[in-house]
């Protein structure tokens, strides 16, 4: 019996911080002029659904009510000051980043750019790799890792 209940308080406290997290949304979206705020909302539902639909069809991704809504929130706050987004690149970097989406602090800003570290090193990696297995008629990873004039 003590641990249903304990179950149950556990719900609540969850239930109390989703609402919390749905208070800031709204919030966040009364914060867009009333002329671009039809399209802003337009804008963070279509990405929010396009995203929680790749999650789910991932499986393995822990998409609780309480992240779905932490990820709305930061959606919103993303699209007050940029006006797009690829789903996918945000899917990978939340896929590598999980955690992300387990507090309302914490902007896509931040995430995205450590994604972009993180995929350049491994690409470093796997390029670096390619040059160490000693295939001499192949050609030299390392000779396009730099963005040359020509």
């Amino acid at each position: 019996m003590a641990e249903s209940k304990t179950d149950t308080e556990h719900s609540a406290v969850d239930h109390g911080a989703v609402e919390k997290i749905n208070r800031e949304y709204e919030k966040t979206l009364a914060i867009f002029p009333s002329g671009i705020r039809q399209k802003k909302e337009k804008l963070v539902t279509d990405t929010f659904r396009d995203l929680s639909q790749k999650i789910i069809a991932q499986g393995n991704f822990d998409f609780t009510e309480e992240r779905q809504a932490i990820l709305k929130l930061k959606l919103a706050r993303y699209f007050q000051k940029k006006d797009s987004l690829s789903p996918s690149t945000l899917f990978d970097a939340i896929v590598e980043t999980p955690k992300f989406l387990d507090k309302a602090k914490g902007s896509f800003f931040r995430l995205l750019e450590l994604h972009q570290q993180k995929t350049l090193e491994r690409i470093a990696e796997a390029r670096k790799r390619r040059a160490e297995m000693g295939d001499k008629s192949a050609p030299n990873p390392w000779e396009n890792l730099f963005t040359t004039k020509s």
